[in-house]
């Protein structure tokens, strides 16, 4: 998961992309559709949330996104949220030879 800075700080986050991106903390993914046109293949999964003891269903090209306070607790924003409040942290790092 890469890192990414908000109004309230850092977070760690990845897009469940899948079948190639399965961020950390998704479960139980699973592959709905047929693969043509007229019925895509699509995807779906699982996160445990800190919100409840229930597992939340994630869809493709949503962000998961790791609880700073909460280890192995996720949730999820989606695509266009995302995009319009949170940065990608690009550290430099020197390259030490």
């Amino acid at each position: 998961m890469a890192k990414y800075k908000y109004e309230f700080g850092e977070v760690e986050a990845e897009q469940f992309l899948p079948p190639h991106q399965i961020p950390k903390g998704v479960i139980n993914v699973y592959q709905m559709g047929g693969g043509t046109e007229d019925n895509p293949t699509w995807y779906s999964g699982e996160i445990n949330t800190t919100t409840s003891e229930k597992r939340q269903r994630v869809s493709q090209g949503e962000w998961v996104i790791e609880e700073p306070e909460h280890q192995e607790k996720y949730y999820i924003v989606l695509d266009e949220v995302f995009k319009r409040k949170y940065q990608k942290i690009i550290s430099d790092m020197l390259t030490i030879e």
